[in-house]
């Protein structure tokens, strides 16, 4: 069954689109136009785009808990739009890494303006996302709360970044004596806490503390953030291999040509009966991975039923955090959106 797409992505659609158009401004300078194209908002010629591919996750947590916790949501605006032009940098850069060349349905920017180009417009964005930031001054937040919560971002910026420096050296391991897994599962839930669980519990995190000025506060919603994060990584991982590609926008068969460690793969190669083992690792050794290579590694996870224990981990974190929700003191309007959006995350499909 497939949960419903939460209410506050629409609610706070709109008032975080103005907010990033007004920090990105429209300007006819290159690097402008290649952030405008990768946020959807542009084609590559100039023409309107179709508008963002994305759910927006990120900033409409900062913006729930930034009022759960007793804020106010104009002045918390610019920390959100700042927290989703960090998101799409770390998207453009991951893309140049992971050689994708599509993103929703569309080229992505380095695939049209090349590397360099891209990297440039990754950087742009994470510039214009400390220049974002710095607006909740303007809006009545305190100096020093606004430094505490942009130094909570800082963090989770740089722990992406560790996240995803260990996600692609894990690609490139070989296997072990006794052909021991090239990554454990202790090692898959460490990189996944960096790479996609500080982003998300940074916002909530960021959202707290510029709502309460709190840090106790904004502490308890980073741990719910983790545990969101844990949930949301392994079912992009399950998506990765058994998506629809029409729903995701991605290649459904990407990531095992990478050979990537996703969760599904570190469970099969580790923990997964010796037929499923030894088929998937004699995939992953391949000098090159094709259509057929791809259909064996799948049916290799379908025999060690990786999929189903993949459901299993996010269901053990989606009761982590509904039971860290039930410290928090929101209200019960907020608490309702966490556990849809909880919900949603363990069961979307794009």
């Amino acid at each position: 069954m497939t949960a419903a797409v939460p209410s506050l992505f629409s609610r706070y659609r709109e008032p975080l689109t103005a907010e990033m158009r007004s920090v990105v401004g429209d300007g006819d300078g290159l690097l402008y136009r290649l952030i405008r194209y990768h946020l959807g908002w542009e084609e590559a010629d100039g023409r309107p785009g179709p508008g963002a591919g994305g759910k927006a996750l990120r900033p409409a947590l900062c913006l729930l808990a930034a009022e759960a916790a007793g804020g106010n949501l104009h002045a918390c605006l610019p920390a959100a739009a700042a927290i989703e032009l960090i998101h799409n940098f770390s998207l453009v850069h991951d893309d140049i890494e992971d050689g994708d060349r599509t993103r929703h349905g569309r080229r992505t920017v380095w695939d049209i303006w090349g590397v360099p180009q891209a990297i440039n417009a990754g950087d742009g964005l994470w510039a214009l996302a400390g220049r974002a930031f710095l607006r909740c001054v303007e809006r009545g937040i305190p100096v020093d709360v606004t430094l505490r919560a942009y130094g909570l971002l800082n963090e989770s910026c740089l722990t992406i970044i560790e996240g995803q420096a260990m996600d692609l050296a894990f690609e490139g391991r070989s296997f072990g004596a006794g052909d021991t897994a090239p990554v454990d599962e202790h090692e898959y839930l460490e990189m996944i806490a960096r790479k996609t669980g500080a982003l998300i519990a940074g916002a909530l995190a960021v959202g707290a503390m510029l709502g309460s000025g709190d840090q106790a506060t904004a502490d308890g919603f980073w741990r719910l953030g983790q545990h969101l994060g844990r949930v949301f990584q392994i079912q992009d991982d399950v998506l990765g291999i058994w998506g629809e590609e029409q729903l995701t926008g991605k290649s459904n068969s990407s990531d095992i040509r990478r050979r990537k460690q996703s969760y599904p793969v570190v469970y099969t190669l580790s923990r997964g009966p010796a037929t499923a083992r030894a088929e998937l690792a004699a995939v992953y050794t391949l000098p090159e991975i094709d259509d057929a290579a791809v259909a064996r590694a799948v049916q290799a996870m379908d025999e060690a039923r990786a999929r189903e224990r993949a459901a299993d981990l996010a269901a053990q974190s989606h009761a982590a955090a509904l039971d860290t929700l039930a410290t928090l003191p929101i209200t019960t309007a907020a608490r309702a959106d966490i556990q849809e959006l909880a919900a949603f995350l363990m069961q979307r499909q794009f």
